[in-house]
């Protein structure tokens, strides 16, 4: 063995596609000259065998990110006087509060700098994230162990000295000793919580943008996260190193230790900066299948090592690497803009219209109009039939590239021994076609399998990828060295062209299906010598689009591109059919992007040369005799056909009835070509339709599992249908096929492996088979993913071993049942497969429950086959309401301009963006998914250009990305806002969704179960609950579903559910009589009926009234549907109105004083002078004061300046009242009273509007800095208030309301109530102003202030908390101060607006991070900084 040599050509297949044959007799039509597009993950530059071409040329010639994952906004600009000059850099402040420092020797004339900021998680692909994540951990776990350490030491150390003894319950320690100590302790333990809840988030990473002087954009950024960008490279866009000589790339490594290359492009003058990274290591394999060069191991390399390479990251790094239609089109309009040759794109989604959609359009454009010849993965969602995806096979015009196996590979790749294995053959997992629209779906086939470079950030060079992914680039390698030799010898060629000779030469793998392979294996020297010789005409050198009538059925968009019976209906006569083909006539320069010849880049002009593409002008030139020539006999067509520059129809005859129904399993799928030939060229068809028949079997019937009477007949007995399959022989890649009609009435199937007993077998005993079971239907406008189910069996070689796999499936269509053993699944042998169908009927089918049904729903339900026991259970799951977009914050907007958004690079084809916002409310923390139902479930057919949902919380902290398939995300409690760009050309279409409603899902906390009963009335009384019952075939009976009482429902109902929402569930009906498996119904899954309730009123409420939680907590969770566009706008309005409404409650107040004075005027004459007295006080004295303190109150909270004056009159205004009211009526003691609180609730507002004048100053730790006026001014108000509260007669009342239950009104008559309001009211008050002086700085008495607070604070009361935050801190406490904000101030919940001294979560998170910082524990300080920045961004990121 040792002498044998080792199989390299596995390890990157080349010779069976005659690559290597190819570049032996033609070395240098290697792929030079061409450019090859790969639309994937990204491409890391860094990557070995990418930096140069076999000719010494750069391989990388673009990189792109496309899906702006990489985006940064840079708008805000510094200059001048916020920049200072030091010795050798520019100092300036970046958008994340650090200083940056930028070296002084880097040209910009300007002045100017741009800044932006990105997090790094943001950019890094998953796999990096997670090895980033552990290494940090590291890094921090070692700090903190260092820090815990030191902390314990001097806490011990304290101890020894002091002789304390840490287990006993009284504390021997002086007063000062004992607060030392506690801070030591607090230190230790604040240590160990932090270790228990970190979170890693990464990096910010401030970002630099200027202007050269040499005219070109530059970008620095900030990876390191400590500001000094001295040193840092300053990196040009990545396309503009055509100067750069020997090493010299223009992209950088983030750091050492992440590997991480990236680059950058600048778009809109510096206003936007794109760094580019990969999302994941798939693209930069893809592009070393295509084009790697390794000149040291020429084996190693490329299918094409001379071609270049532009890489353009459609896969999004933020939606897990998911590719969008945004990103895709991007990437389109840059291939346009550079002339690309050749596009690889190894993505693709399942789509319910093939062809179809906004980009498939573009797609076809694409290859039509420019020239671009498009290869893409076929998918690999097989073994079963139509489960190609979009855009590779789902485009005629687009080629698409099925996978398969070598025996190299297997050697090389998978490590078997010589002879293990099946012989050449697709892979298992490969996609299969025909399409659903009837088109062939895959193209060729190529080696599906390579081990090839990926990213440096993996840490390793190379590694073993599979899939039709590593099959398309060898195919688009292949087609490269095609067009490298065409463009050598001076050979013009369409895509067209290209796409025709690939399917006449490719070969066919033997034992392999057509639909998996289509036309074979690519030969890429067969295919040039055939192109070589030119086209044979303009009927060889125009596109054609195929359109077929007669099976419209299969498409939603008028007709079908191929002929596709599958349904049991469809082939049970002989069918007729019209086949259109239109000529496709258009050039990129003459029609659809104009532009100077000098604005093209020279591989743009080197493109467009080598191309034939005709105009509309050539028409005329357009006409052929053309042959039809039909492969198979029971295809019957039109023999001759005149080719002229019009629409040519073609009538065709299938007789399906004529062909067998095979029931062997191998033998079901039957294909045909009508080919167009001219016989001048009888080995290239000018087009091709395909033709694919299946004709279903028949459901057998087999004795059921019902009950049978002793008197009934054989003859009636009831069956249930049944397909059995006995020895069935199996081998490695082996797949059987079965299509079953499903019998009507049907709504589940079950199937079931077994080893075949007593038949021999190569498979050990005991030893296990993997197998595949595929089984599929199809319905109009779905796609295979909707139908389908798809498992592997591990199947042991045992008389009792079994697998079983159940799936809903609907009556009346047929479903293929596909079981395949894996390829590489060693062993033969057979088995046997059983199919049993099983069916009950509800109707209707969806259980609806709303107002008008009183909360009881009837469903009658049918036992359709076999004999079925019936036990209904409907359970509700999850809530749901919408909500409309907010009118005021709806913007419609020209897309930047420019060749990144210029559709095709077409300047005269400008994208426009509408960005939609929703803002709702979350009333508790929890999960919801934010679905858009005009768009979900969309890509590739979306007849948008693209879409991407953003949720954030109420601080713009980005919560979540979301695209066109949602998932559930945790969001926290209060507002959320959701924002969604959609993208098209044209402003109609965009303008329909104005108005688009967003849907929010939740999941219940606990299921609610609905009551099942057998009559309406049983349902409405509670009683004659439904008891099980066997139904036998064809009987029925009715089920009546009632929701559970109010009070019981809302127990399991969350706060938030609103009258208008709606709950959804499932509802099972019953169990196949005698065996353990549920009946369950047609959904996409099997796991049942859909049941939806309608949310209404609680009892006792109105129509708009609490909804069914009746919960007093519980506010409105979001902007009703109805009135969400009545919203009320904000900004300088409000501003313009201050002044006008606090001058009216003024001027309110003084009309309502002269109104009183009319009136007293009216008194009655004979009423005594007390009386006048008292009414005068009640009435005029009273309310004026309560106005001024209302007004107060008001404008108290107006931050502007200009409201100083108008406070300033009011509380004069109410000092002269007050006085007057004392003065007159102070000596009755309730009157006192009632004054005593007014003229103290005006001195409570007094000081309040001189804290919030000087809050910036009262935040200062230090007391002695600052304005010391400021500090005098607020310290005044609060000894005002301290005066006016009457401490003495309140410390002697808080006893008494305490012992009768700490304040706490409960059982209180409203006498007691009242009383105790007071004095809770009076003491919150002493506690804010006693808070207040102190965070003054007025220390003067201080201890005396501490013991008033020590005796009136409630422990509970956040103000105190703050006040011993704020002291800890001034005396030198850190750790006490930091232990008092984490468990006390930064509790959820805690009402920090409410504080004396208010402050927002973002200060507490500042003062948090000032703490770390005096505390010396700079590991915890950089994250908390992190964490600051990540809960409070500066701005909304860009889409």
């Amino acid at each position: 063995m040792m002498d044998e040599e080792y199989p390299v050509d596995g390890l990157l297949p080349k010779r069976s596609t005659e690559a290597s044959a190819f570049l032996e007799q033609y070395p240098k039509y290697d792929g030079r000259g061409v450019l090859v597009a790969i639309l994937d993950t990204g491409v890391d530059p860094g990557a070995a065998g990418l930096q140069y071409t076999s000719d010494g040329k750069k391989k990388m010639v673009g990189l792109l990110d496309t899906s702006g994952g990489g985006d940064v906004a840079m708008t805000k600009v510094v200059k001048g006087k916020a920049i200072k000059e030091e010795e050798d850099c520019w100092v300036f402040d970046g958008l994340s509060g650090r200083t940056l420092c930028v070296d002084k020797s880097l040209d910009n004339p300007s002045g100017e700098w741009r800044l932006g900021l990105k997090s790094s998680f943001e950019l890094f692909p998953s796999g990096l994230t997670s090895r980033n994540k552990r290494e940090t951990t590291q890094q921090w776990e070692r700090s903190q162990a260092k820090a815990l350490r030191q902390a314990r030491e001097e806490l011990i150390a304290f101890d020894a000295k002091h002789k304390v003894d840490p287990t006993a319950k009284k504390s021997t320690l002086g007063r000062n000793d004992l607060i030392e100590r506690n801070e030591l302790k607090a230190r230790v333990d604040l240590l160990e919580g932090f270790e228990k809840d970190r979170e890693d988030l990464g990096e910010w990473c401030d970002c630099v943008v200027f202007r050269g002087g040499d005219g070109v954009l530059r970008a620095l950024v900030d990876r390191s996260g400590s500001g000094d960008l001295r040193g840092v490279r300053a990196l040009r866009p990545f396309a503009v190193y055509d100067d750069a000589e020997g090493d010299d790339f223009e992209f950088d490594k983030w750091d050492e230790s992440s590997q991480l290359n990236f680059g950058v492009n600048i778009y809109e003058e510096g206003a936007v900066l794109s760094i580019v990274v990969d999302s994941g290591a798939h693209g930069t394999h893809v592009a070393s299948i295509t084009a790697g060069f390794h000149e040291a191991q020429p084996e190693l390399n490329g299918v094409a090592p001379g071609a270049q390479i532009v890489s353009m990251k459609i896969g999004d790094g933020r939606i897990d690497g998911m590719e969008t239609s945004a990103a895709i089109i991007r990437a389109f309009n840059a291939c346009v803009e550079l002339g690309v040759d050749v596009i690889n794109m190894s993505f693709g989604e399942p789509t319910s219209a093939p062809d179809q959609g906004r980009t498939a359009e573009l797609a076809r454009d694409l290859v039509e109009k420019h020239g671009v010849i498009f290869v893409s993965s076929a998918g690999n969602a097989g073994p079963a039939l139509s489960t190609v995806g979009a855009p590779g096979a789902t485009s005629d015009a687009l080629i698409g590239v099925g996978a398969c196996v070598e025996r190299a590979m297997m050697l090389a790749d998978y490590s078997m021994k010589p002879g293990e294995g099946p012989p050449p053959k697709s892979y298992t997992w490969s996609s299969r076609g025909p399409r659903y629209d009837g088109g062939m779906g895959v193209t060729i086939t190529a080696p599906g399998a390579a081990i090839a470079a990926v990213p440096e950030w993996t840490l390793r060079q190379k590694r073993l990828m599979n899939g039709t992914s590593m099959a398309s680039p060898n195919a688009a390698g292949g087609i490269a060295l095609v067009v490298s030799g065409l463009r050598a010898l001076g050979v013009k060629y369409a895509p067209c062209m290209v796409k025709r000779a690939l399917e006449a030469t490719a070969v066919p793998v033997p034992g392999t299906e057509t639909h998996a392979q289509g036309s074979g294996l690519i030969q890429v020297a067969k295919t040039f010598e055939l192109l070589r010789t030119g086209s044979g005409g303009i009927h060889f050198e125009t596109p054609y689009r195929i359109r077929v009538a007669g099976n419209e059925a299969r498409t939603n968009a008028g007709l079908a591109t191929g002929i596709y019976l599958r349904e049991p209906w469809e082939s049970q006569e002989k069918r007729d059919f019209v086949v259109y083909a239109d000529p496709v006539f258009s050039t990129e320069v003459s029609e659809d992007a104009p532009r100077p010849e000098a604005d093209m880049t020279p591989q743009r002009r080197a493109h467009l040369e080598s191309l034939i593409m005709h105009e509309q002008k050539d028409r005329n030139k357009l006409e052929a005799r053309l042959h039809i020539r039909c492969t198979e006999p029971w295809v019957q067509a039109t023999p001759f056909v005149m080719l002229n520059a019009g629409t040519v129809s073609v009538k065709v005859s299938v007789d399906a009835p004529a062909l067998p129904d095979s029931s062997d399993g191998r033998n079901q799928v039957h294909f045909a070509q009508i080919q167009a030939f001219d016989p001048a060229r009888g080995d290239l068809p000018v087009f091709s339709v395909p033709v694919t028949v299946i004709r279903p079997e028949a459901c057998a019937l087999a004795p059921g599992n019902g009950p049978v009477a002793p008197a009934v007949s054989v003859a009636r007995m009831r069956f249930e249908p049944v397909k059995r399959y006995s020895k069935v022989a199996f081998g490695p890649g082996d797949i059987v096929r079965h299509f079953v009609a499903v019998p009507e009435g049907a709504s589940w199937m079950d199937i079931s492996l077994r080893p075949s007993p007593g038949e021999p077998s190569s498979v050990t005993e005991g030893a296990s088979r993997t197998f595949y079971v595929h089984c599929l239907q199809m319905r109009q406008q779905g796609n295979y993913r909707d139908d389908e189910l798809s498992t592997a069996i591990a199947l042991r070689q045992e008389p009792t071993a079994a697998g079983s796999r159940a799936m809903a499936v609907q009556g009346g269509g047929t479903v293929e049942i596909c079981v395949a053993q894996y390829w590489s699944s060693l062993g033969s042998g057979p088995i046997d497969i059983e199919v049993r169908f099983a069916g009950v009927t509800p109707m209707p089918s969806k259980l609806s429950i709303g107002a008008q049904s009183a909360g009881v729903a009837r469903v009658d339900v049918r036992a359709e086959l076999g004999s079925v026991r019936v036990s209904p259970s409907a359970k509700l799951k999850s809530w749901s309401h919408a909500v409309r977009p907010v009118t005021a914050r709806t913007k419609l907007e020209l897309m930047p301009a420019g060749p990144r958004d210029s559709l095709l690079a077409n300047p005269t084809r400008p994208s426009y963006g509408l960005m939609l916002e929703y803002t709702f409310k979350q009333a508790e923390k929890g999960k919801l998914t934010v679905r858009a139902p005009q768009l979900d479930q969309l890509l590739y057919e979306s007849p948008y250009d693209s879409q991407m949902c953003m949720l954030f919380d109420a601080n713009k902290r980005l919560l979540n990305y979301q695209d066109a398939w949602p998932k559930a995300v945790e969001v926290p409690k209060g507002s959320v806002t959701a924002r969604i760009l959609v993208r098209h050309e044209k402003v109609s279409l965009l303008e329909r969704l104005r108005e688009m409603p967003l849907v929010i899902e939740r999941q219940l906390s606990s299921d609610i179960s609905l009551g099942t009963y057998k009559t309406r009335a049983g349902a409405t009384t509670g009683t004659q609950t439904f008891s099980p019952q066997v139904l036998s075939q064809g009987e029925r009976c009715a089920v009546f579903f009632a929701l559970p009482l109010y009070k019981d429902m809302a127990k399991s109902l969350p706060k938030g559910v609103a009258p208008g929402d709606v709950l959804t569930g499932l509802v099972t009906y019953g169990r196949r009589n005698g065996r353990n498996t549920a009946i369950i119904g047609t959904d996409r899954h099997p796991d049942g009926f859909p049941v939806e309730v309608a949310v209404i009123a609680a009892p006792g409420s109105g129509p708009d009234g609490p909804g069914l939680a009746d919960d007093d907590d519980n506010e409105s969770t979001d902007e009703p549907l109805d009135n969400a566009t009545s919203t009320s706008s904000s900004g300088g309005d409000d501003d313009e109105d201050e002044n006008g409404a606090a001058q009216e409650t003024a001027a309110d107040s003084k009309g309502e004083e002269e109104a009183r004075g009319e009136e007293d005027e009216d008194e009655d004459e004979g009423e005594s002078e007390a009386a006048v007295k008292r009414a005068f006080f009640a009435h005029a004295l009273l309310p004026i004061l309560k106005t001024r303190v209302k007004s107060l109150d008001e404008l108290r909270k107006k931050p502007a300046k200009a409201m100083d004056g108008l406070f300033a009159e009011i509380v004069k205004e109410a000092h002269e009242v007050l006085k007057l009211a004392k003065e007159k009526y102070g000596a009755d003691p309730a009157d006192s009273a009632e004054l005593a609180a007014l003229e103290l609730q005006i001195a409570k507002n007094e000081m309040l509007r001189a804290v919030a004048k000087h809050k910036k100053l009262l935040l200062q730790n230090d007391a002695a800095d600052g304005d010391s006026s400021g500090r005098q001014e607020v310290t005044e108000a609060c000894d005002r208030v301290i005066a006016l509260v009457d401490t003495e007669s309140l410390l002697a009342a808080l006893p008494k309301f305490r012992a009768a239950g700490d304040l706490d009104d409960v059982g209180q008559t409203e006498k007691q109530k009242e009383a105790n309001k007071k004095v809770q009211d009076r003491r919150s008050i002493l506690v804010e102003a006693l808070v207040l002086k102190t965070y003054a700085g007025n220390f003067e008495g201080i201890e005396e202030l501490q013991e008033v607070l020590t005796r009136v604070a409630e422990t509970k009361d956040l103000g105190l908390q703050q006040l011993r935050m704020s002291r800890f801190r001034a005396n030198g406490r850190p750790g006490l101060a930091l232990q008092v904000l984490e468990k006390k101030l930064a509790e959820p919940g805690a009402a920090l607006d409410s504080l004396p001294l208010p402050l927002s979560v973002k200060e507490l998170e500042k003062t948090k991070l000032e703490l770390l910082k005096e505390l010396g524990w700079p590991h915890l300080a950089k994250e908390q900084a992190v964490t600051t920045l990540h809960k409070f961004p500066p701005a909304y990121p860009p889409f």
